[in-house]
C-alpha cells in the first residue's frame, strides 16, 4: 500500500464518523516505513495524522507535526502550505489570532495564493483550505464581508478541482459557512440559499459524509429555532436526514436519537434544562454531543452570540 491508498483509506473510514480508525489506518502506514520518509514520500500521512487528531481535539501533538513538516525542506510545498493553515486553525480556536495571521502568511510566501483557479488542481485544494478557514478567522474578527470574500474564493477552487474530478464533499462545507456568513451580515435569503445547497450536495453524496450531517442538522435546527422561530420546522428539518444514511453509522445514530428527544421537549414546551445536563453528563466528552448540543437547548444563544448560560457552551463553526 502507498502512501495515496493510505490516505484515501484514512477518508473513507473519517467520512463514515470513524476518526480513530481513520488514525489508526496511517499511523500502521508509516509505522512499516522509515521514518525520515515521513517528511517526504510519505508526508501527506504524515500530516493527516495531525488533521484526524485535531480533530478529536489534540493540539500538542498535531502542532508538532505540523512543525516538522514545514522545517523540512524535503517536505512536498504543498504540504507544507497545508500544515501552516492547520497550525493556523489550532491557532485561531486558541484564541491567538496573531499567531494564526503569522501561518497564512507563510503560506502566501510559499505558494501563489494570488494564482486563478482551473490552473492546478492540487494546489487549487490547497486554497480551498487555505480561504477557507482565513475566513472563518476573519468571522471571529467580526470582519464578516472579508469572510464572505475568502468564503466565496474558496468555493472557486472547489469549482475548479471538482470541474475535473469527484471534489463533492467540499461544497458542504463550503455551502454551511457561506450560510453562517451570510446570515451574521442579515442577507438571510442569500442565506437561505446556501442552506438547501447544502442540504440538496449532502443528500445526494452516494457515501455518508458523517460529520457533515451532523453539522447540517445542527445549522437546520439553528435556523428553524432561532430565525424562523418555529420548533415544528425543527422537528420536520428531522426527515431531511434520510434513515438510510443514518443507520450507517452508530455515532449518529446515538446523536440523531438525542437530539431528537430534546426536540420534541422543545415542541410540547415541557424541557427539563436540569434534566438535560443530567443525560449530557452521561455522554461524557463524547464530541458530538459536545459540538452541536448547544442549539437545541432551551435559552442557548445563536452562532455569534455571547449571550446564555455560562455553563453551555455556544455553538461553532466547524471546518
Amino acid at each position: 500500500m502507498n502512501c495515496d491508498t493510505a490516505v484515501k483509506k484514512a477518508y473513507e473510514k473519517y467520512f463514515s464518523g470513524d476518526v480513530e480508525s481513520a488514525i489508526t489506518t496511517l499511523r500502521r502506514f508509516l509505522n512499516r516505513q522509515a521514518e525520515p520518509t515521513w517528511v517526504s514520500e510519505n508526508a501527506r500521512a504524515y500530516l493527516n495524522i495531525g488533521v484526524f487528531l485535531r480533530i478529536q481535539g489534540h493540539h500538542e501533538e498535531p502542532l508538532r507535526i505540523y512543525s516538522t513538516l514545514v522545517k523540512a525542506s524535503e517536505s512536498d510545498v504543498h504540504v507544507r502550505a497545508n500544515a501552516l493553515v492547520e497550525m493556523a486553525v489550532i491557532h485561531t480556536r486558541a484564541g491567538q489570532p496573531d499567531q494564526a495571521e503569522a501561518c497564512f502568511a507563510s503560506v502566501c510566501a510559499l505558494i501563489d495564493c494570488n494564482q486563478e483557479p482551473g490552473i492546478d488542481p492540487v494546489h487549487d485544494k490547497v486554497m480551498v483550505h487555505f480561504l477557507n478557514n482565513k475566513g472563518l478567522l476573519r468571522l471571529t474578527q467580526e470582519r464578516a464581508n472579508e469572510a464572505l470574500m475568502n468564503l466565496r474564493k474558496s468555493l472557486d477552487h472547489i469549482i475548479a478541482v471538482h470541474a475535473t474530478e469527484d471534489f463533492s464533499k467540499p461544497f458542504v462545507t463550503a455551502y454551511l459557512n457561506l450560510y453562517y456568513c451570510h446570515m451574521i451580515l442579515g442577507n438571510h435569503d442569500q442565506a437561505i440559499e446556501y442552506l438547501l445547497l447544502a442540504r440538496a450536495k449532502l443528500m445526494n453524496l452516494d457515501t455518508p459524509f458523517a460529520y457533515e450531517l451532523v453539522n447540517i442538522f445542527e445549522t437546520l435546527a439553528v435556523h428553524n429555532l432561532f430565525v424562523a422561530g418555529s420548533q415544528q420546522n425543527a422537528i420536520d428539518a428531522l426527515s431531511y436526514i434520510s434513515e438510510k444514511v443514518v443507520s450507517n453509522f452508530a455515532d449518529f445514530r446515538k446523536v440523531f436519537d438525542f437530539f431528537c428527544s430534546i426536540i420534541v421537549q422543545l415542541h410540547d414546551g415541557k424541557i427539563d434544562l436540569e434534566k438535560i445536563r443530567e443525560s449530557i453528563r452521561e455522554y461524557g466528552n463524547d464530541p458530538l454531543i459536545k459540538a452541536y448540543l448547544p442549539v437545541l437547548l432551551a435559552g442557548a444563544p445563536p452562532p455569534g452570540s455571547d449571550d446564555g448560560d455560562d455553563d453551555i457552551p455556544t455553538a461553532t463553526l466547524t471546518d
